[in-house]
């Protein structure tokens, strides 16, 4: 096992973790349905940019781009749109996904992030 650096970088980001909920596996299993518990599924964590610092700036964050996070995990599961439900609002975003804030970032490997 690798040993973390003497020192660890703080990222200049904040995130958010979403994490599936049972109403997304219970969409999924009536759209093509599979052999998958809750326990079974990890979450995506996305950055976002510094100056949201606190839980306020970040809840209204969500609140204005929560399409694009609920469309972007969709598209995890299913790429054609026409699976999808008709209508994403905000309140089923949430009923959907669990969404934890995270307001330092640190960074333990030594290598260069790579983006792709």
């Amino acid at each position: 096992m690798g040993k973390f650096p003497e020192e660890i970088s703080i990222v200049n980001r904040v995130g958010i973790s979403i994490a599936p909920k049972q109403a997304l596996l219970d969409w999924v299993n009536k759209v093509d349905p599979i052999d998958i518990v809750i326990d079974q599924i990890g979450g995506s964590i996305y950055l976002l940019p510094q100056e949201l610092g606190d839980a306020q700036d970040i809840d209204g964050f969500v609140e204005k781009h929560f399409r694009f996070f609920f469309e972007h995990e969709l598209n995890a599961w299913y790429t054609d749109v026409n699976l999808w439900p008709k209508k994403l609002t905000y309140k089923m975003f949430y009923e959907w996904f669990d969404v934890c804030q995270c307001d330092m970032v640190f960074d333990t490997i030594r290598d260069h992030l790579i983006k792709e």
